[in-house]
């Protein structure tokens, strides 16, 4: 959690915590990766990346639980 919210201080912190409590594993495998994959050229990219697949996977999740 504290990887990934370093990504964006503190910008996406309240949907990071939405889906850690709803998608606990999403966010611990975007983490995993992301670390594992600090050294390779796509890195540059993690803040874009990271932002978009947050907004992303709040908005679907979100959205299942009003239905």
């Amino acid at each position: 959690m504290l990887y990934l919210n370093g990504f964006h201080h503190g910008k996406h912190l309240d949907r990071l915590n939405y889906l850690a409590k709803l998608t606990p594993m999403w966010v611990m495998s975007i983490a995993t990766t992301m670390w594992e994959s600090r050294d390779e050229d796509i890195a540059k990219d993690y803040p874009d990346l990271l932002a978009w697949s947050i907004r992303e996977l709040y908005v679907k999740t979100f959205n299942e639980q009003v239905q």
